[in-house]
């Protein structure tokens, strides 16, 4: 599961709205959380605000357990 999914379902928003929040299609936005695309440094920088948190961790791996991630879910 990518960085951007995780801190997306701890907010609570949908890919929908997560997209609309940043101003990108749910296409693009879909594509940059599943690694398909790459986004440009001014998505990182609106994903970083949306989820605020830095820039630099969302280039992080997620590694976790699946009781870990039934605190997001």
């Amino acid at each position: 599961m990518s960085i951007l999914k995780v801190l997306r379902l701890q907010k609570g928003l949908t890919i929908r709205t997560a997209s609309q929040k940043i101003g990108i299609s749910s296409t693009k936005y879909h594509a940059i959380e599943t690694g398909t695309q790459t986004a440009d440094i001014e998505t990182i920088n609106k994903l970083a605000d949306l989820f605020e948190v830095p820039a630099h961790k969302l280039f992080e791996s997620v590694k976790f357990k699946a009781k870990a991630m039934e605190k997001v879910i």
